[in-house]
């Protein structure tokens, strides 16, 4: 009876796991600092001169994020060139509209947001999981991108987490994140930082469940994770031309320091390591940040 009873509880998950839905699209800006995309509104945020001779700067931000990540480094950068910030197609507060997601769908909503912009070329600055849409853009459309500062990237098939890999699996993605996607966001988020009391507060975690109840969420996150698929271009990174620069913190547990030395191996670009930081140096490292990208640019603009 007992198994019975178990067997029946799981099938009632796996039904409702397979209710993952994604998020309505406006026919109107919900917004009105949103811009239409490739069939998505996405929240996005212009700063600084737009006929300025310097190139403009493309900010993407992280899985799961939004593009107050790069705030301080967009607000310092802002009175010397043109920047840009993004919520990605399925977070933040840009929709969660139907198809696929993940770093090729993300680097062509990058590439048609510069053209709706009139923005020819960028610097392209990459956080987390958007560094490697950030690489990918550059792989793609290398006329489009004169230079990448990727921080704390993730980029490599071999950093795939076990559970995103089980996530790929059809029933089991839907279950894993039905079940435990919006589980727990405090301590998860508690990985992410260094300085855990000067960054973790009730505020930012309620602000991050927030964003998680947001119609779509789920079914975004876990379309974007069967997304991922690096394994493709992954050999074209080495052949990229164009000035690299790759900012990592020491302390790191979301990803290692050591995934950021494969990956500065694998692109033969220098590491900058950052001490008593995290994975968001955006954040806890901000000016320390802000000297690796004003070095980057001097490589693009001698």
């Amino acid at each position: 009876m007992r198994i019975c009873a178990l067997a029946a509880g799981a099938l009632v998950v796996l039904l409702g796991a397979g209710c993952l839905t994604p998020g309505p699209h406006a026919h109107r800006p919900p917004r009105p600092d949103a811009i239409e995309v490739r069939g998505a509104w996405l929240r996005f945020r212009d700063t600084g001169p737009r006929d300025g001779a310097r190139l403009p700067v493309i900010l993407l931000h992280g899985y799961g994020s939004r593009l107050e990540t790069w705030q301080a480094i967009q607000d310092a950068l802002s009175s010397e060139r043109r920047v840009v910030s993004f919520d990605l197609r399925g977070f933040g507060h840009s929709e969660r509209p139907p198809g696929p997601y993940g770093p090729e769908v993300h680097a062509r909503d990058t590439l048609a947001l510069m053209d709706a912009l009139g923005i020819e070329r960028a610097v392209l600055f990459g956080h987390s999981y958007g560094g490697g849409v950030a690489l990918r853009i550059a792989v793609e459309a290398p006329e489009r991108v004169a230079g990448l500062l990727l921080v704390s990237a993730f980029a490599l098939e071999s950093q795939l987490p076990p559970a995103f890999r089980w996530a790929k699996q059809p029933g089991l993605g839907e279950l894993l994140f039905s079940a435990f996607y919006q589980e727990l966001p405090g301590e998860k988020y508690l990985l992410a930082f260094h300085d855990r009391r000067r960054f973790v507060t009730l505020e930012r975690i309620e602000e991050i469940k927030t964003m998680m109840k947001l119609p779509g969420s789920a079914y975004a996150a876990l379309q974007t994770v069967r997304g991922m698929h690096y394994a493709d271009v992954e050999e074209a990174y080495s052949q990229l031309d164009l000035p690299i620069r790759i900012v990592w913190g020491k302390e790191d547990r979301v990803l290692p320091v050591a995934q950021g030395e494969a990956l500065a191996a694998h692109l033969d670009a220098p590491l900058v390591v950052l001490p008593a930081c995290g994975h968001v140096p955006p954040w806890e490292r901000p000016k320390a940040l802000l000297r690796e990208a004003r070095r980057l640019l001097s490589e693009v603009e001698p």
